[in-house]
């Protein structure tokens, strides 16, 4: 480094000239002292002026009238720096608090940001083992928005878009805005939450290409186990036989399950997931990225190619002579970023992305073979029966494994294509620091399906008295094609943004800027048209980066609300206070310190269209007679609502961040949001004696108040570093107003409770027999016998029904505490990553059909109920945590309670990175610069208190996957 400061002071006295013109040298570093190549140094006030650092970070500008520089890295990191009188500037260092953040319309940095923000690097994004950009930032940062879990709006390159089409390669920061100061800046849009991706752009002076192939296998968990034929035969009789119902099968017969001797076709024995399902999956991906560019033109492509095939047994989907019907999918990417400077003060950007895919699977949706698979006993019937038939009987109908086999198969097919430009014009020479950019931005897809489908035939085999008869069904038809368009949709975008940006001789800045912006989305359908538009104006001021405030008023209008009344203000303020920078502070540990407050609104406009409408309505029908004939009829839908608003939150929050001793940065917030103008139900509001079903109305008031705490500490000692960075968020809803009716009882409100609150009766036990069920309260759902449920009489009315339901635990919806810890370290060329994720105060209810609710309308049972639990039989009535199993519907049983209510929480460990970067000395000749081997998984850990399922997915559909990743990564 010593070095490159002789050289720059050398540059400087040969360049030195009589003329009014001043010089201003020095050095870019990054924070580890590494010069900065590529980086552009432009005169605060005019960005027109302006130069690039060379190999060794050094720079000379050339400029006039120049009293501040600032210093930007691919709007990455920017830094101003104040120009001494000799114009030597010195060695300028890019630390943490000069990263970028995008706000989507707007920019600031951590030094001089004022509201609350997380920020996520690209490293911590491409480390990661997970397929696309939403998983990889789970442990990183909690997904669940401050008590918000949908509809969160994805802003890429300051257009709303989806992110799902994106590769993690091309990503270079993902901001999450979070409190009202920052979401407001996006009006009706914001409440639930903005992510704002940057993506790669392309290098001063540089050329690179990165490499980057990775084949991973992923091993199915969490599959439930099911009960064997004989076991299942056993269970069924002992439900038949609680329920009063003589039983089914004989002892020899279920002997006959057992032992598989008997005719299979009546006594078979088939585990359904085991012959279903492979023992693994496999899938590849490779990513090929260009990036680099000259004073004039910059860029940065990205392809990535990517497939996965599925975990069907290939015994049932791959043939040689036919179609395979083997779940999988194939999706090619590929995305250009332009920069063009097309003279010294204009400027243009151009973003291209086109996207491929196609997924195959069996006719049946993927949901419908897993939910068969799991609900098929093993003694329904033989995979094939002995004349060489699919095997079936009257209950199902079909065979899950011929559905998977002999049905043909399905195609979905998605083409897509992102586009945007943005001119941006420098009025510097006019007007210090302004300037102006016009963006249009056009996206289109479609989305659409073939499908190949044919019919099989298959054997039903029944056993009357010692008699066994067989009737064929079905045909062996061929494949009948037929296609269909699922989905297509166009997004255009407008908007223009006039800038002012200036820097004072006294450090005062000055940021201001007024936005017009519109949008478009049709998609496929009626009422699915959508069209916003909004003015937005910011303001934003600071004092040598000690004293901080900004400010923003969005007018945002949406289509969704009536004529007339369609937009609404959104107004943000707050302001910050770098105490670090204050001369009497003094505290040498504590290298940065800023408290931040800050106060706002946003709205959510994902409401329904027409709600101000009443229409007619499919109704009665009405049956003649002599005709023996139905015609059917209308009646009234519900009544028009007479008021129509979108969703709105005020939100305060206050914040420090802090850096300690050059290692630990903290991120402190607390916050309260109170959300009002929800759609609830009218019907306290509407008279039920109008004989018409009510509107809905827009008086939902609910209250989230909770904190956020970020805690880094990062080290680096010769060849070993290490890091460990955790996070954790708390956020409990309330509901404050939902116009409930009357309740005779006050624990029957809802009001008070959080959102999304469980609510049920609550079991105490089990009915012994007959005369514990006459002495007991009447549970009014269905007959009750030994066995089943006993519930609290809350009320003390001697009648168990609804208004015995009251809240326990946690909220179904969303968890009140998230937190995420990533770790690892580095020694040399090795390294190690990992991202453990949790989360608490969470409930959840296991009412899964066959898995936890077994046998009730011909389904099956799993070992969950008969091993791993003690069921009520009359010899384990003493310790039963389950009650008597039954085939009857029972809905004393089955219905939200306590026996159904499971603590959701859990901790996983989400992803693993162990990687060497293998020296290349021998391999510079070939132009490698780096090269580096990993071995990455996910989903490798989960501690929680479910069996089989999840409380991420209680559904029986695509199973979840531990999957082992080995890879390369080769740079040039």
């Amino acid at each position: 480094m010593k070095k490159s400061i002789f050289i720059v002071i050398a540059l400087y006295g040969m360049s030195f000239t009589a003329y009014a013109q001043r010089n201003i040298y020095g050095i870019i570093a990054d924070q580890n002292d590494k010069p900065i190549k590529g980086a552009l140094v432009y005169n605060a006030d005019n960005p027109s002026i302006s130069t690039i650092s060379k190999e060794n970070g050094s720079f000379i500008l050339e400029t006039e009238n120049c009293s501040f520089i600032r210093v930007n890295i691919m709007d990455s990191q920017i830094k101003q720096i104040k120009v001494p009188e000799n114009g030597y500037v010195g060695t300028v260092v890019l630390d943490d608090n000069s990263t970028i953040i995008n706000l989507g319309n707007s920019f600031t940095n951590k030094q001089s940001k004022t509201q609350a923000i997380t920020t996520i690097e690209a490293n911590e994004i491409t480390n990661n083992s997970s397929f696309n950009v939403k998983d990889a930032l789970l442990g990183i940062s909690p997904f669940g928005f401050r008590g918000v879990k949908y509809n969160t709006l994805i802003v890429v390159d300051g257009f709303p878009r989806s992110w799902d089409y994106l590769s993690k390669e091309s990503v270079e920061s993902i901001s999450i805005l979070k409190d009202a100061a920052s979401t407001a800046l996006w009006g009706a849009r914001g409440a639930n939450g903005v992510v704002v991706v940057t993506t790669k752009r392309g290098k001063y002076n540089s050329k690179e290409l990165d490499v980057n192939y990775t084949h991973g296998i992923g091993m199915p968990t969490e599959i439930p186990e099911m009960a064997d034929a004989s076991i299942y035969a056993r269970a069924l009789n002992e439900a038949l036989y609680y329920d009063g119902l003589p039983v089914r099968f004989s002892e020899s017969e279920i002997n006959l399950f057992a032992n598989g001797q008997g005719d299979q076709d009546l006594y078979p024995n088939v585990d359904w997931m085991n012959e279903g399902l492979r023992n693994n999956t496999h899938n590849n991906q490779l990513s090929i990225n260009i990036r680099g560019g000259g004073d004039k033109i910059r860029y940065f492509s990205s392809t990535n190619y990517k497939n996965n095939f599925g975990i069907l047994n290939p015994k049932y989907t791959d043939f040689d002579n036919r179609y395979s019907s083997q779940i999988r999918s194939y999706r090619l990417s590929t995305q250009m970023n332009l920069d063009f400077n097309i003279t010294k003060t204009t400027s243009a950007r151009l973003n291209l992305l086109g996207y491929l895919t196609e997924n195959i699977r069996p006719v049946p949706e993927n949901d419908e073979i897993f939910n068969k698979l799991i609900t098929v006993p093993s003694a329904s019937f033989p995979i094939f029966t002995e004349n060489g038939y699919w095997g079936s009987n009257y209950i199902f109908n079909s065979n899950p494994l011929a559905d998977i086999a002999s049905k043909g198969f399905s195609k979905t097919n998605q083409r897509l294509l992102q586009a945007d430009f943005m001119l941006l014009q420098n009025f510097s020479n006019f007007i210090p620091g302004l300037s102006a950019e016009i963006g249009v931005a056009y996206d289109n897809s479609v989305n659409y399906a073939e499908s190949q489908q044919k019919d099989y035939i298959y054997e039903v085999n029944e056993k009357q008295g010692s008699i066994k008869n067989s009737m064929i069904y079905g045909t062996e038809s061929n494949l009948d094609y037929s296609s269909s368009l699922l989905d297509q949709f166009m997004a255009t975008a407008l908007k223009f943004n006039l800038k002012y940006d200036k820097v004072f001789e006294n450090g005062h800045n000055l940021n201001a800027g007024l936005l017009y912006g519109q949008e478009s989305l049709v998609n496929l359908g009626r009422n699915n048209t959508w069209k916003r538009q909004n003015i937005l104006g910011t303001f934003a001021y600071n004092v040598n980066n000690r004293y901080l405030l900004d400010a923003a008023l969005n007018y945002y209008g949406s289509s969704v609300l009536k004529k007339g009344d369609r937009f609404n203000l959104y107004p943000a303020l707050s302001a910050g206070w770098v105490i670090s920078e204050e001369s009497f502070f003094d505290i040498k540990i504590i290298d940065f310190l800023k408290v931040r407050f800050s106060i706002g609104q946003s709205g959510v406009d994902d409401i329904p269209y027409e709600l101000d409408k009443q229409f007619w309505i499919a109704g009665s029908s009405y049956y003649f007679r002599d005709a023996n004939t139905v015609s059917g009829g209308t009646r009234e839908g519900p009544l028009a609502s007479p008021v129509i608003k979108n969703e709105r939150v005020s939100e305060a929050n206050l914040g420090v961040d802090a850096k300690l001793i050059d290692k630990l940065s903290v991120a402190i917030d607390g916050f309260y949001r109170r959300r009002d103008n929800i759609l609830v139900s009218g019907s306290a509001t509407y008279s039920s004696v109008l004989g018409i079903q009510v509107p809905n109305v827009f008086e939902g008031i609910t209250d989230i108040k909770g904190g956020e705490v970020s805690v880094t500490w990062r080290e680096k000692k010769q060849k070993f570093g290490y890091y460990i960075q955790g996070n954790f968020t708390f956020a409990r809803t309330k509901i404050i107003e939902n116009n409930e009716g009357y309740k005779p009882y006050d624990y029957l409100y809802t009001k008070g409770n959080s959102f999304g609150q469980f609510y049920g009766l609550e079991a105490i036990g089990y009915f012994n027999d007959f005369n514990d069920i006459s002495n007991s309260p009447i549970q009014v759902f269905s007959e009750v016998r030994p066995g089943d449920i006993k519930y609290r009489d809350q009320n003390n009315d001697n009648i168990i029904n609804e208004y015995d339901i009251k809240a326990f635990g946690f909220s179904t919806y969303l968890p009140e505490i998230y937190y995420g810890l990533k770790l690892g370290f580095n020694y040399k060329n090795f390294g190690l990553d990992m991202i453990w994720q949790g989360v608490a105060n969470y409930s959840v209810v296991l009412n899964t059909p066959s898995v936890y609710w077994p046998l009730r309308n011909n389904t099956n049972i799993s070992n969950w109920y008969l091993t791993d639990k003690i069921r009520w039989t009359e010899q384990t009535k003493d310790v039963a945590n389950l009650p008597r199993l039954t085939t009857l519907d029972n809905a004393n049983n089955f219905r939200n309670s306590t026996q159904w209510l499971e603590d959701g929480a859990y901790l996983s460990l989400r992803n693993v990175n162990l990687y060497y970067n293998i020296p290349v000395s021998s391999l510079n000749k070939a132009g490698v610069d780096e090269l580096q081997v990993y071995v990455r998984a996910n989903n490798v850990l989960l501690f929680d208190k479910i069996k089989y399922l999840t409380s991420e997915n209680l559904s029986v559909n695509y199973p979840n996957l531990r999957s082992v990743y080995l890879g390369f990564n080769v740079k040039f």
